[in-house]
């Protein structure tokens, strides 16, 4: 019991003395949290929308839920635009490596007075810190400064890596990026951020015509309308419920059908984009087998497409993917997780 004791004391920070006269506030850190594998094109993004300067190089890590990217604040504008990758961008104004300071903490206790801030969510990764112990510590030392955490309300975050430690206020949330609010909660539907990831990989431009052959409730083509508002849409579905909620959501904008994928006749102009979620694992397999179906979904894009034509693909069925695309150019784009399996963006263009 004792030896336990003292182990958990170990792993719970001491509050370190401070000395010396008082130094100036340190400039806050951004850290930018995106889904596991999505951190480098995220990085892409932010350069893209000036959210960070071109130069910026962050620091890296690995959440257990997360990756994160950290910024000093002399390299990023917040207010420039909205990442649609990012899950949540974060405003770190306390952080540190170790050891909480007693100045840390009544800073902290300021901001939880000044912002409204009832209660932390935390993400402990690495065994220098146990969670538990640790906001049991933080709960103890903001009631000694008078304010009480409580079980709901308005949240700061603790993010701990290893030694490191971030007290961060959200700034942006991927649920109030533009367009976000139509998001259909279907089984099966893409995280929209995942969705965003395929359609900024897609490097979209003017004149756009994009086809989403397994369209599902859309929201794969409403992040490639947030990027590109000119593109005419198509979808199809072999799901006459689906088909109707698309054009409910998209209107005049959108060209919706109940069709197979394999051997849909197109509208014109000719395509120059076709972008899918495909389906993929025991619960979405396709009938037929995912390779046929891959590949007669390329086959048919191809023979409507123009010449500027390139496909983006979210699939864990890499074997299918190579064996569909055999004869194009292949580029895996992200390696990430959906629905707990492990899937790749993939970019298929002519040779």
């Amino acid at each position: 019991m004792r030896a336990a004791r003292r182990k958990a004391e170990r792993k719970a920070p001491a509050a370190r003395p401070a000395r010396g006269p008082t130094p100036a506030p340190a400039q806050p850190l951004f850290l930018f949290l995106a889904e596991p594998g999505l951190g480098d094109l995220a990085l892409h993004e932010l350069k893209h929308l000036k959210l960070t300067q071109r130069k910026a190089r962050p620091l890296k890590a690995r959440l257990r839920n997360h990756d994160m990217l950290v910024l000093p604040g002399h390299l990023v504008e917040p207010s420039r635009a909205r990442s649609r990758l990012c899950t949540n961008v974060l405003r770190a104004p306390i952080f540190g490596r170790g050891a909480v300071t007693p100045r840390q903490l009544d800073a902290l206790a300021a901001l939880c007075r000044r912002g409204g801030y009832k209660r932390i969510v935390s993400t402990v990764t690495g065994e220098a810190f146990a969670r538990q112990d640790l906001l049991r510590w933080l709960t103890r030392e903001l009631a000694a400064r008078g304010v009480t955490l409580a079980a709901s309300g308005r949240a700061l975050w603790l993010i701990v890596v290893d030694a490191a430690f971030y007290l961060a206020e959200e700034i942006q949330n991927h649920h109030d990026a533009p367009g976000r609010g139509a998001a259909s909660t279907r089984s099966g539907a893409l995280p929209a951020t995942i969705g965003a990831a395929m359609a900024f990989a897609a490097q979209l431009g003017e004149g756009e015509v994009v086809w989403d052959p397994v369209a599902g409730s859309g929201g794969l083509l409403a992040e490639v309308g947030a990027l590109a508002p000119g593109a005419r849409l198509l979808a199809t579905d072999i799901d006459p419920a689906a088909v109707a909620a698309l054009g409910g959501r998209f209107g005049p904008r959108a060209w919706c059908e109940i069709a197979d994928a394999a051997g849909v006749a197109l509208p014109g102009p000719p395509l120059t984009l076709t972008i899918a979620n495909l389906p993929f694992g025991k619960r979405y397999a396709a009938q037929g087998g995912t390779t046929a179906f891959y590949a007669d979904v390329i086959a048919n894009a191809l023979r409507h497409a123009g010449p500027g034509w390139r496909g983006v693909f979210l699939t864990s069925d890499t074997n299918a993917m190579r064996t569909a695309a055999r004869g194009l150019s292949l580029t895996a784009i992200a390696d990430l997780k959906i629905r707990g399996l492990p899937a790749a963006i993939w970019k298929v263009e002519r040779p």
